[in-house]
């Protein structure tokens, strides 16, 4: 689960980066940086740099550099899951939405945690969305296609509305208005399959 959680977090800053204009989704999945970074989206500067190291690389690769102990030349600046997750707690924390949480002494780590009603407050608009609404909105659709493959809907549905959150979603994946995302759609599915294949096979 992990190793999914891990991937799925990378296939998240990689969905935001697309759907800004910062990275071209291109033939064959790979993946190139087309305009300048915007400082002020800090919590996806890891994985914005290690696109544009590589230039034009295969998303695969770039999701295994995160989920995995991948050896990466010594000229790269390597940025590890705990950075990227680091710069979205950061990120987060200095919006309002989370607070630093308490580490073992003399630890360097920084640790964060969603204030008191942030979580509910996504979960509802999911909800709101998805049970209640004829429209699907596609940022929200790869929220929920990330939060099924790391396994995360059961946490915070009931066992009625996981089965129809899921129902849903795969009738949303059928339908044409979602046309833009559904490379992306697809590879969530891959990229967590084929971690899974590799690390606990």
């Amino acid at each position: 689960k992990g190793v999914n959680v891990a991937a799925c977090t990378a296939m998240g800053a990689i969905t935001e980066l697309v759907s800004r204009g910062y990275v071209a989704w291109e033939e064959e999945n790979r993946l190139s940086v087309v305009k300048p970074f915007d400082d002020s989206l800090t919590y996806l500067k890891p994985v914005y740099e290690t696109i544009a190291f590589f230039k034009s690389e295969d998303a695969l690769r770039t999701v295994d550099m995160y989920a995995s102990k991948t050896h990466l030349p010594s000229s790269f600046r390597e940025w590890t899951i705990d950075e990227l997750l680091s710069s979205i707690g950061n990120s987060l924390a200095a919006a309002g939405y989370a607070s630093e949480i308490p580490t073992e002494l003399f630890s360097k780590e920084i640790k964060y945690a969603p204030k008191p009603g942030m979580v509910r407050e996504v979960i509802e608009n999911i909800r709101m969305e998805f049970f209640k609404s004829n429209r699907i909105t596609d940022a929200t659709l790869c929220l929920v296609a990330l939060l099924d493959k790391s396994d995360f809907i059961p946490k915070y549905f009931s066992e009625d509305e996981t089965v129809l959150l899921k129902e849903r979603l795969k009738e949303e994946r059928e339908d044409t208005t979602h046309a833009p995302v559904e490379k992306i759609l697809e590879y969530i599915d891959d990229v967590t399959r084929i971690m899974s294949d590799i690390y606990w096979a």
